[in-house]
């Protein structure tokens, strides 16, 4: 079996090394090929210099530097179109701030195996949490949960996570339908696509942890685009 790990990244020279070597601690637990793609929108700060440094002496890691910030959704898509053209049976999405502990992939392939097409690494149900935010943080992320929940009438707890694990009937759906969003609105887009094609859904709790290195990527402007591209996805998707 083949896994792929999707890590789009901008901006995380602090960061990129230590997830790879804990990627690294990982594979060497699971009894399964797992590979990395990091899809870098050519972060000044160079990010993909030090990914294709340390890929030189690790075969599984693979490098695609992107002509400038291209977004998030386009990264993910691109991610799992290499994942599906070259014959991985999952693909994994996460964040590469080290918020999304790689200690969690056998967990989220694991609860595939199990018969899910998509599964969602889940802060908000029994045995997930959130280590390291403010009240604020918190409240921002339920209200975009409860919003996102009620505007697409699903039951998933954690329709914002960005750590997923993606079947190859996920994958083949999501890409057969494009997706719209730019940004972090791709969180729910992915899942109300699966739900759509009748996929089966699960979710697999982890502990979410805060970054310790870089800057947050959230702001107002993420947050307006997330709430404007929830209604879209009902009208056009």
């Amino acid at each position: 079996m083949r896994v792929l790990v999707i890590l789009p990244t901008y901006n995380e020279a602090g960061n990129i090394i230590s997830l790879l070597d804990r990627i690294a601690y990982v594979r060497g637990m699971v009894p399964f090929d797992l590979d990395v793609l990091v899809i870098d929108d050519n972060s000044p700060d160079g990010t993909a210099r030090l990914a294709m440094e340390y890929s030189d002496s690790n075969e599984w890691v693979y490098v695609r530097v992107r002509s400038g910030k291209l977004g998030l959704a386009s990264a993910i898509y691109m991610g799992l179109k290499y994942a599906y053209l070259n014959g991985y049976d999952y693909a994994l999405t996460m964040d590469a701030d080290m918020q999304h502990d790689p200690i969690f992939i056998p967990r989220l392939v694991r609860y595939a195996l199990g018969g899910y097409d998509l599964v969602i690494g889940s802060r908000y149900i029994a045995g997930g949490g959130i280590l390291g935010w403010g009240i604020a943080r918190r409240i921002t992320s339920m209200v975009a949960n409860l919003y996102a929940r009620y505007m697409l009438c699903m039951k998933v707890r954690d329709l914002t996570s960005g750590y997923k694990c993606y079947g190859r009937r996920a994958m083949a759906r999501i890409l057969a339908t494009g997706i719209s969003s730019r940004g972090y609105a791709v969180q729910p887009e992915t899942v109300y696509i699966a739900k759509r094609g009748g996929l089966r859904i699960g979710e697999a709790p982890f502990v979410f942890v805060n970054r310790r290195v870089g800057r947050s990527k959230m702001g107002l402007r993420v947050i307006a685009e997330f709430l404007l591209a929830i209604p879209r996805f009902l009208l056009f998707g």
